[in-house]
């Protein structure tokens, strides 16, 4: 009876642990995820989009698309994970349409910039930091970052890095604390077992980027910027508790949008959310 029950114990915990190492190998390395290809559609086709790369300082190639207006303001755009520049295709004409030069980029190990580890905003933030760069060559006045999910996380992230040269960020659905978020996702599906998985899954994360988890905690730079930050949430998400993230930062610039889910807003409440960025624009006029 012991080593039946013994048994089923062992092979539990290798069952969780196999678990756990598949869902960190998919988000480190995520491009099979990856349904669409970087594409050209109704809301940029008529956009002076030219193709762009850009040097990271850990020597990673970024490429994007920069549409230059006749504005000393310019906004990137950061998508989440699995996505690339085109997820934000729609967002591209909008901010084009109200007098942007546009910098919209692909992520290291998304759409077409070079492939290596994915590290849910860590070094992803030297991707955004290199569009920043970009621009300031060009002597561009204001740049703003409008991210979302992971896109977010990294943009946050860069903006304590160079606090200067980035003057506003739209952060659209960022997780606020992986660990949080882990945990928050397994009890989502198996409530008893979600601390262990959650732990094994973050050990594993760390083992296989070099990323320490504490590192990709954002909320004291939430804290630190809010002056300089709105914050988006939707109401459902997989990866955030988003009502009590409304909640604590509410006193912030923060919007809350109802019956949406993760990153979608901006699709599925179009005229809602443009008049959001519209009433934030306003001041770069």
């Amino acid at each position: 009876m012991f080593k039946c029950f013994l048994l089923f114990v062992m092979l539990t915990f290798f069952l969780i642990l196999f678990i756990a190492y598949k869902k960190v190998k998919l988000y480190i390395n995520p491009i099979s995820l990856q349904k669409e290809k970087v594409y050209v559609d109704y809301y940029v086709k008529d956009l002076p989009l030219k193709e762009i790369s850009l040097i990271t300082k850990d020597n990673i190639t970024i490429k994007g698309w920069f549409a230059e207006n006749n504005s000393k303001n310019a906004v990137i755009l950061v998508h989440g994970i699995v996505e690339n520049r085109s997820f934000m295709n729609r967002l591209t004409k909008f901010y084009f349409e109200n007098g942007f030069s546009v910098l919209a980029i692909d992520l290291r190990n998304h759409g077409k910039s070079e492939k290596t580890k994915t590290t849910l905003g860590y070094n992803e933030r030297l991707d955004v930091l290199s569009a920043v760069k970009f621009l300031k060559e060009k002597n561009f006045k204001k740049i703003i970052i409008h991210a979302v999910s992971m896109g977010a996380v990294a943009s946050i992230l860069a903006k304590n890095e160079n606090p200067n040269d980035i003057d506003f960020i739209i952060a659209d659905s960022p997780y606020i604390s992986l660990k949080e978020s882990a945990l928050y996702t397994y009890k989502i599906f198996s409530k008893p077992l979600a601390n262990i998985f959650a732990n094994i899954t973050l050990f594993l994360g760390e083992k296989l980027t070099g990323i320490k988890i504490s590192r990709l905690n954002i909320r004291p730079l939430i804290k630190k910027y809010h002056k300089d930050m709105l914050l988006i949430f939707c109401e459902f998400d997989l990866f955030l508790d988003t009502k009590k993230a409304y909640e604590e930062f509410k006193s912030f610039n923060t919007v809350f949008f109802e019956n949406t889910i993760h990153a979608m807003a901006f699709v599925w409440y179009p005229e809602k959310y443009f008049q959001i960025l519209r009433r934030v624009l306003s001041k770069y006029d």
